[in-house]
């Protein structure tokens, strides 16, 4: 193995990891007043189904959606699907 002069191993790993690429907001901008099932509206996000699932969960305990006989509807209330609503705004 021959080391490489013009390379610089601090560019190799930096801490911090990789950043979020999913948000809750991109679930409820999907969900219409209507509603939607589980399926329909993880399809609608185009979400694996573990991140639909943690996603929903932040969702749900912000208060932001409800289910209501196996539909899940934004709650009623202020705030609306088109309301921005941003990672630091729904917790871990």
């Amino acid at each position: 193995m021959v080391r490489e002069p013009v390379l610089d191993p601090a560019n190799l790993k930096r801490p911090g990891g990789r950043g979020k690429t999913h948000f809750s907001e991109d679930l409820l901008k999907v969900l219409p007043a209507t509603g939607l099932t589980d399926g329909l509206w993880q399809e609608a996000a185009e979400k694996t189904e573990s991140t639909f699932k943690r996603l929903k969960v932040q969702l749900k305990s912000a208060g932001l959606v409800v289910q209501e006989g196996g539909i899940w509807k934004p709650a009623p209330g202020p705030e609306s699907p088109k309301s921005p609503i941003g990672p630091s705004d729904l917790g871990p």
